[in-house]
């Protein structure tokens, strides 16, 4: 066998036999040659050869602490190793325990869920309860969290600008099982309102109903009036999930995938395997274009790779596989502007985004949001900004059947004074922030929308004053 191929182990028993059979050899040699040479010393004519003979007794003995001290050391590597052993057995056993181990019972896409009569609710006022074909909302979005887990409270700003976008179309709740002072405590520490309905779950049978155990938090389920749970996942796919729902193109075979690729990009990154992580991306925009965490990490890895050019081709693929996925439309925007490309190829791109979305409030709305706020200033067709936030807020107000989200109606007015603004109309953009004003009482963007408006007035007023002198 080849030095090259000798097990780790094989070489390191040959090398402690050794040790042993060279210090037994040292040992018998040294001390009798001393011995000799010592006795050769004193009669006459033998003093040259003794004094060798010591020298050389003397050798054999520093090679025999030598020996001494290898197989010390390879003892103690021994006994190392066999801890490290016995640790590894252990990890791995406690892991084959943990994955083996019976779990509770837990609900996935497709099951129908339990009641929730028997939570008891943080606020007296409301009853936390599955919606039915008499509820006003059409969806219950529950949330399993933990005032003490991160996670949970990073999610928290999300639920808050879905709650806004969405309004009593969906109703937000949110589990724990912990005490319900505990929650309280936590809510009573909050500057703004918690966009959900907190709720205790007193003995855990609700909890290891729908999540089971091993579960990191939070855990979320999307559940319609039939109780049908429709999905269940983490934060990272949530928005999509819903927007695909009220789109009427969710597909929850389509999305279980979707959900296994994520966990597979989500190893990798972390692994920093960026060819794995690149492919799982693919897949997953293979399947749904709109994913915005897979297009991320690939752009991510694009201009990791040094190739950020490379993203447009790529992303043009994917607009010619799904024309009618605004996002992607976006994402190509943003690159043209990061690249330096010109500003025609900008302008060119936005009108085409206003012409093939004309039907949509939304992505037009976003359009003009994105010109005024995410391209770098100067690059901005403001023509198109203008007609495309006009004629969102037109058909927000008088082309919808029911009538306007307070909330969403706001978020257009501010984006349409934003607009007015930058295009020198500032007494418009003031009156029109005004009004996006007065609908944001109460809310988490209240705050924010009386800034913009004293901004606004104070430039209309030094802009008047100027003009004066």
């Amino acid at each position: 066998m080849n030095k090259a191929e000798v097990p780790e182990k094989d070489t390191f028993a040959a090398r402690k036999t050794a040790a042993q059979k060279k210090k037994k050899i040292y040992m018998f040699l040294g001390w009798p040659l001393l011995a000799v040479g010592t006795g050769m010393l004193f009669p006459e004519g033998w003093r040259v050869p003794a004094i060798v003979i010591i020298i050389t007794g003397l050798i054999f003995r520093m090679l025999y602490y030598h020996a001494i001290v290898e197989c010390r050391s390879l003892e103690k590597y021994e006994k190392m190793a066999e801890k490290s052993k016995l640790k590894l057995i252990f990890f791995f056993s406690a892991m084959l325990l943990f994955v083996s181990s019976p779990s509770h019972a837990a609900l996935d896409a497709g099951d129908i869920a339990e009641s929730l009569n028997g939570l008891e609710s943080v606020n007296p006022d409301v009853r936390i309860s599955l919606p039915d074909e008499k509820s006003e909302n059409k969806l219950s979005v529950i949330m399993f969290w933990a005032t003490w887990d991160k996670s949970s409270l990073l999610a928290l700003p999300l639920i808050a600008k879905l709650s806004e976008q969405y309004g009593s179309d969906i109703f937000f709740g949110a589990v724990s099982k912990e005490d319900k002072s505990a929650v309280s405590a936590f809510i009573s520490k909050q500057k703004t309102p918690l966009p959900v309905e907190p709720a205790v779950d007193t003995d855990g049978r609700i909890c290891d109903s729908y999540i089971g155990n091993n579960i990191p938090l939070p855990v979320f389920f999307v559940i319609d009036r039939k109780h049908k749970v429709l999905w269940r996942g983490g934060v990272i796919e949530l928005e999509g999930v819903l927007s695909k729902i009220f789109k009427g193109t969710f597909d929850l075979e389509k999305q279980k995938k979707i959900t296994a690729l994520h966990r597979k990009l989500k190893l990798n990154m972390q692994m920093e395997k960026t060819g794995y992580a690149a492919q799982a991306a693919d897949d997953i925009l293979e399947l749904d274009p709109s994913d915005e965490l897979a297009m991320r990490i690939r752009l991510y890895i694009f201009e990791r790779d040094g190739k950020l050019p490379d993203s447009l081709p790529y992303i043009d693929r994917l607009i010619d596989k799904s024309p009618e996925t605004s996002y992607l439309y976006f994402i190509k925007l943003d690159l043209l502007d990061r690249l330096g490309r010109p500003r025609a190829d900008i302008a060119q791109l936005c009108e085409k985004i206003k012409n093939r979305f004309n039907d949509s409030h939304e992505v037009l709305e976003e359009l003009a949001r994105f010109e005024t706020t995410r391209l770098s200033f100067g690059k901005a067709p403001l023509k198109t900004a203008i007609e495309s936030i006009n004629r969102a807020v037109s058909m927000l107000l008088f082309d919808t059947k029911e009538k306007p989200n307070p909330a969403k109606l706001a978020k257009y007015l501010t984006t349409q004074a934003r607009v007015y603004y930058l295009a020198g109309r500032i007494p418009k953009a003031a009156e029109i922030q005004k009004e996006a004003l007065k609908l944001c009482r109460g809310m988490n963007t209240e705050q924010q929308a009386r800034s913009l408006l004293e901004y606004y007035t104070e430039a209309a007023e030094t802009a008047q004053s100027s003009m004066e002198e």
